[in-house]
């Protein structure tokens, strides 16, 4: 009985020690909290990105499929929580580990910089999707899911909050950006006008490994 006590005493602990973990995904602190207040120089973070495009693409849009996520439109406190969690391995992500390194983009100062520049790029119009349209039975299925489970952190319309650490959706996220057909980002504001790749080095060979 002694034994049988002291186990359920083991677990309980054990549940609650994860149940705190779980509640304590997003305490910020360290890097994340430091990219956060730092003002981001667009120019830089223009070419940071070099590193990023090789996998998600020029245009920041990544893979239909998901394997590589859009990063284009995105709330820049998420991609710095993302970054900062995997250069401090509270995120397990082998593929990513080594381009979000000190050594390949920089310090704080440079997350900063790239994040601000990719949340100002476009979302992808034609974002990966079902093949389930709206009114049949597996799309209803799927809009009961996403009212029960993701309205709650991801808002209604999938926006979520911009200074929050919850993804936006690309079908809800709109930017002040807009790609020409020459290659070049422009936007109202402080957007860097010239083309995409800095003149002083070459396009990246791609490098990622699915």
């Amino acid at each position: 009985m002694t034994y049988y006590k002291l186990q359920g005493g083991l677990l309980a602990c054990v549940a609650l020690a994860l149940s705190g973990s779980v509640w304590a995904w997003n305490e910020g602190g360290g890097e994340q909290d430091e990219a956060l207040t730092l003002t981001p120089d667009l120019e830089n973070g223009m070419d940071v990105y070099e590193v990023c495009s090789a996998c998600h693409l020029p245009e920041g849009w990544g893979l239909e499929d998901g394997t590589f996520p859009q990063l284009a439109g995105q709330h820049a406190s998420v991609l710095i929580k993302q970054l900062a969690d995997i250069r401090s391995l509270n995120r397990d992500n082998p593929t990513m580990y080594p381009f979000a390194l000190e050594r390949s983009i920089g310090g704080p100062q440079s997350v900063a910089d790239v994040v601000a520049y990719t949340e100002k790029l476009p979302m992808n119009p034609e974002w990966g999707k079902g093949p389930w349209g709206p009114g049949t039975p597996e799309h209803a299925a799927g809009e009961k899911l996403y009212a029960d489970n993701c309205v709650k952190c991801h808002g209604e319309t999938g926006i979520a909050a911009p200074r929050s650490s919850t993804p936006a959706s690309p079908a809800s996220t709109t930017s002040t950006c807009c790609a020409s057909s020459s290659g070049s980002v422009t936007a109202s504001g402080a957007m860097p006008t010239r083309t995409w790749w800095p003149k002083s080095r070459p396009s990246p060979t791609p490098r990622c490994s699915r």
